[in-house]
Formats: C-alpha cells, structure tokens, sequence
C-alpha cells in the first residue's frame, strides 16, 4: 500500500516538474485569446451565429485554461497554495458547466434545425440567458484576478486578514477578495445550472 502511495506522489510530482521547465505564455498569446473570446461574446448574442459562437467560446475556453494552469503554476508555485488551488478549481469547474451546456445548446440545435428556430419556452430561454450572462461575468472576474496576479511582484487577497478584520483591512482588499471567490461560487452554481439544462433537453432527443 506504502509502494503505491508512494508511486502516486512520485508520478504527481513528475507531472508538476514539467511546468518547471516552461516558460510563461507570451502576452501575445493572450491578446489572441482576448480577442477570440469577445469574437465568441459578440456570435453568442447573434441569432444567426449563435450556436458558433458557444462552439467558438467552448473551444477557446478549454485552450486558455491550459495556458492559464501552465502561467499559474509557474507564477504562484507552492507559496500561494490556496490562490492557486481556488482558481484551479474554479477554472474546472467552468469547463464542466460549459461542457455540459454545450451538451444542452447542441441537443436544442438538432432538434429546431428543419425549424429554423429554438423550439423552448420563454422560461427555459431565460434559463439560457441565465447561464450566459452568469458564465460571462465569470470569465471577465477571472481575467481581472489573473491580470492581478501576473503583473504583481507578490499578489495578495488578504484572506486571513478579512476574516478575522471584517471591513477594516479597507475596501481595495475586499473587492480582490470578491473577485477570487464570486467566479468560484458562480462557477459551482452554474454546474448544477447547466445540468439542469441538460435534463430539460433531453426530452427532445
């Protein structure tokens, strides 16, 4: 049992090791992976491109948070665990929500093609919207966290300090506190959203 823990951790640190000898994503990178997502932001709210759009959003999504994983990784490394673990968490999670919806929003497509038109009704296009406006707001807290993150010398949200100060370590602290956990409760709400969403349109298939 010791020898299979062991070889565990060995293949986990290994796995962690090889972002050791990587370097940062060029800002260029980035700039591209900005751009495709308002390119995807702008289809989703076109009718006529819309079901491109969640593609291109669900595509670009998953690449940048390859990147995004890498970045952290090497920025943060073992000295801020628990900003690192949050975002990780929370960047999987937004994969699994988008991953479902792309489920639902596919199934909806298939089954309106010959219509030409979403056959759902007014209360599950709202849940639609719902999970669209969320998932954006989202994906712009955690451009601004990591933005944050990668230009500071030593980034830091001062969780300890808000729990134990309350609104007395000042309200710069506080919106960075809002903006690393509002995406992490967000992200877990619009998982049992999105599976809603896949339950309700599995009546179509």
């Amino acid at each position: 049992m010791d020898n299979q823990n062991t070889s565990s951790t060995s293949s986990f640190s290994m796995f962690f090791s090889m972002f050791n000898k990587l370097d940062m994503t060029p800002v260029s990178y980035y700039i591209i992976f900005l751009t495709i997502y308002i390119i995807s932001f702008v289809c989703i709210f076109k009718k006529n491109v819309e079901l491109i759009g969640y593609g291109l959003l669900y595509a670009i999504n998953i690449f940048a948070t390859i990147f995004c994983v890498k970045d952290l990784y090497i920025k943060l490394n073992d000295k801020y665990t628990t900003i690192f673990l949050t975002l990780i968490i929370t960047l999987i999670l937004n994969i699994v929500s988008s991953s479902l919806f792309i489920v639902s929003i596919s199934r909806i497509y298939k089954f309106s093609k010959d219509k030409q038109e979403i056959v759902l009704s007014h209360q599950n296009k709202k849940k639609i919207q719902l999970y669209r406006d969320l998932f954006i707001s989202i994906l712009v807290s955690l451009w601004v966290v990591l933005l944050y993150i990668f230009i500071s010398r030593t980034p830091s949200f001062n969780i300890n300090d808000i729990i134990s100060k309350g609104l007395k370590i000042g309200s710069v602290e506080i919106i960075k506190f809002l903006l690393l956990t509002f995406p992490l409760a967000a992200s877990s709400y619009l998982v049992y959203h999105a599976n809603n969403l896949v339950t309700i349109t599995r009546s179509l298939l």
